[in-house]
């Protein structure tokens, strides 16, 4: 069996070029749906504002700020879809989502 791949500390500078990335230059805010079922507050394909991007965490990654009617969450990125593919975000995400996807275990 193999060992899992270790986090390096490139995956770490990586990380912080994204998140500078995104903070300044996704167009908030932005419409989106929700891609996961979070039975708890945000049901699959609920409908929401993203507001802004809020962190980076290795275990769940880049962190925004979505606001459902009056009520704001902290969602993972990769857990929200943009609802405008023509959107000039679209692309940009797209590309954090394909690093994200193709980085050795979290």
């Amino acid at each position: 069996m193999k060992p899992l791949a270790k986090k390096s500390k490139d995956t770490d500078n990586e990380a912080t070029v994204w998140f500078n990335k995104l903070k300044d230059e996704l167009v908030v805010p932005f419409e989106a749906k929700a891609v996961f079922d979070d039975s708890d507050s945000i049901p699959y394909g609920t409908k929401m504002l993203v507001t802004k991007v809020d962190n980076y965490i290795d275990m769940y990654g880049m962190l925004v700020e979505v606001k459902v009617g009056r009520f704001k969450y902290i969602v993972p990125l990769c857990e929200v879809e943009l609802t405008d593919k023509k959107s000039v975000n679209y692309k940009l995400i797209n590309k954090f989502l394909e690093w994200w996807d193709n980085l050795p275990s979290r």
